[in-house]
Formats: C-alpha cells, structure tokens, sequence
C-alpha cells in the first residue's frame, strides 16, 4: 500500500496536480495526509508510531471528503487524482467538497474544476464555522468520510501585495482572508485600539515577549501608518525580524478571528463527520496546535474515538528542503469512533 501511493504522488503526477502546486500553493504533508485518510489505523500506528498499538482496525474506502480551507486546491485535487487511480471503479461514487472564505480562491477552484471537467466536485464560498449549516442548506444527506483543515496562509495570498499579509511586500494592512463581507481590516484594527487591547492582541496572538513597547509605538504612531512597510519599519526600530513576524501573525489572528473560529470550526466539523471517519488538521504555530490538541485529547477522554496521532506528524527533512514553509506545519488526526 504505502508503495502503491508513493508511485501515484511521486511518479504519476497529472499535469492538473503540479499546476495547483506552482500557481497557487504547494500542499504541505500531502504524502502524510494521504495516509492518514486511507491506511487503517493498525498500519497507521506501525508506521509513524509503532511504540503505541491501536486495537481498532477499521478498514473502509472513504467516499466523502471536505477540504475546509481549499485555497489553491492542492490537498483538494491531490485526493483527486490519487481516488481516480487508486479506486477507478468507485470513483464516480466519491464526492469532494472545498469551502473557502477567500473568494479569490474559489474563482480560482472553479476553474480548475470546469478545465479538468470533474462532475463530483463541489465549491462553496463559506467559512468553515458554517460547515454543517452549508450541509443542511445544500440537503446533502450523507455526512462525509474526511474532512481536513489547512490553517497556513497561501503563497498566493502572500504574495499579492494588496492583501497586505506579508512584511516582504508594501501594500495596505490589510489581512482579512474575506474582503467581501468582511468589514474591518488589520488598519483598522491598529486605528480603532486602545493600548491596552493593541497591547493584548500581541502578547495573545503573537506570543510576543516586547508586546508592551511595541504596542505603545504603534498606539502612539498609529495614524501615520499607512502600509506594511510603514509597520515594519516601526517594529525593526524596537526588535528584530521575529517580532516582525509575531506581530504580524497577531494582527491577522486577530482582524480574522482566528482561534475563537477554529474552536467552533472543530465542533462543527466533529459533529458533521461520519462515525469512523477521520479528521484532520494542519497548523503553523502553537496557539493553533494547541487548540487542535486541547480538543482531540477532549474528544478522546469523553469516549468519542481515538487520536490516531499521539505526537503531531511533521514534514520531512527533503519537504523541508524543497518546500520552506512546511518547516513549521504539524499534522493531528483524530478518528471518530463512537459506539451506537
């Protein structure tokens, strides 16, 4: 088996899979994630933790699977292409599902779903908190397999300056992942604060040990901030580059709701899931993780399954290597396995 999909992610790419790569995003741990969502849990624990037996041993081919941050697509037409090799025959039975809040994203997924003509996939622009209201309003009624989260921030969302998401590039301060109904934006969230809440925003969000200095610079300097380099250059002239990235991070969690989000997202997507199926999650720094891990470890206590990963699963070195930003991404899945 895990020869079988080494060859499909490796060796038999279809152009539509390295096209979603170098256009939009670059899917990190998608060899990882393909077993989590196929392997039956014994052969999971034997190869990333054979110290932890399992004594569940379920083995299904999940049908239903819903990517709750799309993005690009990559994990999305990455299960795809691996479906349609590995089980032709019920491949016209499958049905995938990507939500999206950027709507940036899902104009893009449209169109790669209409240019590769696959009928089974549906695209929604909807946060992930609505997750089971989406479901009861499209009157689907089968509940899905496999449902992931990716929590990073696109290389396409980066890179477009207008977003104002990275430090690298000057534009607004942007940050919101949905500028259509969203109304408020990280400059307004910098306008608008006292130095008490600017000062909160950072020590919560961005961890940071200079919250109180640099909340005061940008509370005393904030109408003459304009751009991302216009923050930048006040928060260099206290700290370092990481700080830069802290606060950076901490503007964003904030404007978006990140982790009071993520905690409903959870919820929801828990009680939507299919009993047996599988629930994974990719985060990129602590406050993430430690929610994901806070509630699986709860979900688990309360007798509602199995964490199928006892350490989160992180990427390896030659991802690393060829892909930078998977240095920080940590996998948890947790298997839903409730008696009825």
């Amino acid at each position: 088996m895990e020869r079988l999909i080494l060859k499909v992610l490796l060796k038999n790419y279809t152009k539509m899979a390295r096209f979603v790569e170098r256009i939009f995003h670059v899917p990190v741990m998608l060899r990882e994630l393909i077993d989590f969502f196929f392997f039956a849990p014994r052969e999971l624990m034997r190869k990333y933790f054979s110290k932890k037996p399992i004594m569940i041993d379920i083995e299904e081919v999940p049908e239903i699977f819903v990517d709750t941050t799309a993005g690009g697509g990559g994990h999305l037409f990455s299960l795809i292409n691996y479906y349609q090799k590995i089980f032709p025959k019920k491949f016209k039975n499958a049905i995938f599902i990507g939500l999206d809040i950027d709507k940036d994203a899902v104009h893009y997924l449209e169109e790669k779903r209409k240019k590769f003509g696959i009928n089974n996939l549906f695209i929604y622009w909807e946060n992930y908190v609505n997750i089971r209201k989406l479901f009861a309003e499209i009157y689907f009624p089968q509940k899905p397999c496999r449902i992931l989260f990716d929590l990073g921030v696109s290389f396409h969302q980066v890179k477009i300056p207008e977003r104002g998401f990275s430090f690298d590039n000057e534009g607004i301060i942007d940050m919101r992942f949905d500028q259509v109904s969203q109304r408020k934006s990280a400059l307004d969230i910098i306008r608008e604060s006292n130095l008490e809440r600017m000062e909160r925003i950072l020590r919560e969000f961005g961890e940071e040990a200079k919250a109180k200095k640099i909340a005061k610079k940008i509370f005393q300097k904030k109408r003459e901030i304009k751009t991302t380099y216009d923050l930048k250059s006040l928060i260099l002239s206290i700290s370092g580059k990481k700080s830069v990235s802290r606060v950076f991070q901490a503007l964003r969690i904030a404007v978006n709701n990140e982790l009071e989000n993520l905690k409903i997202g959870l919820e929801e997507a828990f009680l939507l899931l299919k009993n047996k199926g599988r629930l994974a999650v990719i985060t990129y720094h602590s406050l993430e993780d430690r929610i994901v891990k806070e509630f699986f470890n709860y979900c688990e206590k309360e007798g509602k399954g199995r964490v199928l990963t006892p350490k989160p699963v992180t990427s390896s070195l030659e991802e690393i290597k060829n892909n930078l930003a998977a240095r920080s991404g940590k996998l948890r899945v947790f298997l839903k396995y409730e008696k009825i």
